[in-house]
């Protein structure tokens, strides 16, 4: 959920719901937690005061850094330990996957409407 909201400040606990396909209540619950950690901070939506926009903290900010910093170092270790012909066949998965992905919502589904 934070990368949604890092790559897409601003967007609406509505629209996190359908880019996860859960209900906005589970959204809602999770947002709960990270607000108390200091995360994420809401704003009201300007055009719909019902609605509110999610935006990361400097923590926030900080910890999904950190966190895609951790990843990108363990799926560097993974792939170290793959052949040649294995880690060409993963990143050709892994591009079709991006781009099933780019056609069914676009090339930053957070963002559309």
């Amino acid at each position: 959920m934070l990368s949604v909201i890092a790559y897409s400040p601003g967007i609406s606990q509505k629209k996190i719901a359908l880019i996860q396909e859960t209900t906005e209540a589970a959204v809602s619950r999770h947002i709960d937690v990270l607000q108390k950690l200091q995360y994420v901070a809401l704003t009201t939506n300007s055009t719909n005061r019902k609605e509110h926009n999610l935006h990361l903290t400097k923590s926030g900010q900080y910890l999904h850094g950190k966190t895609i910093t951790f990843v990108d170092v363990k799926v560097n270790s993974l792939l170290d330990t793959l052949g040649e012909q294995k880690r060409l066949e993963l990143s050709d998965v892994f591009d079709i996957l991006v781009e099933t992905v780019r056609r069914e919502y676009g090339e930053n589904p957070a963002c559309e409407d």
